[in-house]
């Protein structure tokens, strides 16, 4: 499993800036940073090429726990059926650009490329970058145990939304917003937050096959150069 409870996520990060509500820290070589806090939080689904990985990939645990990802796929076609009824306007323009994009980055029947999922952490006050700008954010919530606080805030609109067990919330996630504190009552209290979007430049992307000739190419490169 992604998450296996208590907030115990097989993948840790100190890689989501602004998000992680924690300040960035040099690595020392003057050219990385990281938080300075590590947070429960994994990427899944397809990623597109950047930094140093000049190619198209699955993400980890996409790639390595491909049975258990695809279990989510009904979530992910029910939240992208909520989007098409409620913000149809967002879903068509979203959809230019899956059609655009070659099926092995696109989970299937949706409008997304790829999932970020938080568990049990407050973002701090952020604007999601790297998602299309045409199409809209969906948030999913999943909670378990007497967790309390956590409110979606958007600060320059005065308002909050408290996201409950099975709660969908669809909205603009370029414009500010940030958790809450989040006040855990129970041992095995857990709010996890499912965040579907299509990542920008996904249309890029050749076929799997194609990308991971890239992916070789790089990596021999890497050698030769050290």
């Amino acid at each position: 499993m992604l998450f296996n409870g208590n907030n115990n996520c097989q993948f840790q990060t100190n890689n989501r800036g602004m998000a992680s509500g924690t300040p960035r820290i040099s690595k020392g070589d003057g050219k990385r940073s990281a938080t300075a806090k590590s947070i429960a939080s994994a990427i899944i689904g397809s990623f597109d090429a950047v930094g140093p990985k000049q190619y198209c990939r699955l993400t980890a645990y996409s790639g390595k726990e491909t049975e258990k990802y695809k279990k989510l796929f009904p979530l992910f076609k029910f939240i992208g059926d909520e989007m098409k009824d409620k913000a149809p306007d967002r879903y068509n323009a979203q959809m230019e650009y899956v059609d655009r994009t070659h099926e092995d980055w696109v989970i299937p029947g949706t409008p997304f490329t790829t999932v970020t999922v938080n568990n049990s952490y407050p973002t701090g006050v952020h604007t999601d970058k790297g998602d299309l700008d045409d199409g809209i954010s969906t948030l999913a919530c999943i909670k378990k145990g007497d967790m309390q606080g956590g409110y979606l805030v958007l600060p320059e609109y005065r308002i909050a939304f408290k996201m409950e067990h099975k709660d969908l919330l669809i909205f603009d996630a370029h414009q500010w917003h940030g958790n809450t504190e989040l006040i855990s009552n129970s041992e095995d209290a857990e709010r996890i937050s499912v965040v579907c979007y299509y990542r920008t430049r996904m249309e890029n992307c050749d076929d799997m096959e194609s990308e991971y000739l890239k992916r070789l190419k790089v990596q021999e490169k890497k050698l030769l150069n050290q």
